[in-house]
């Protein structure tokens, strides 16, 4: 992977984490259940991609994870 696509993906890696710890959902106690799903979420398909080795497949899933963001 070239080092822009790693830090890319290491990027969006941290922003969806963050995410997770700053999220607030519509109903307040499901605050909490919301933040711990995008977490998991995001580490079990980060963890899934790992062995991805295509710039073209890594390049298609992090457009996948940016828009996840993006919504």
């Amino acid at each position: 992977m070239a080092a822009s696509a790693r830090t890319r993906v290491l990027t969006t890696y941290k922003k969806l984490l963050r995410l997770g710890q700053t999220w607030q959902a519509k109903v307040p106690k499901e605050t909490i259940v919301e933040q711990n799903y995008i977490q998991q979420e995001t580490k079990k398909l980060f963890r899934e991609n790992m062995p991805i080795k295509s710039s073209t497949e890594i390049l298609e899933r992090l457009r996948e994870a940016e828009a996840r963001y993006q919504n």
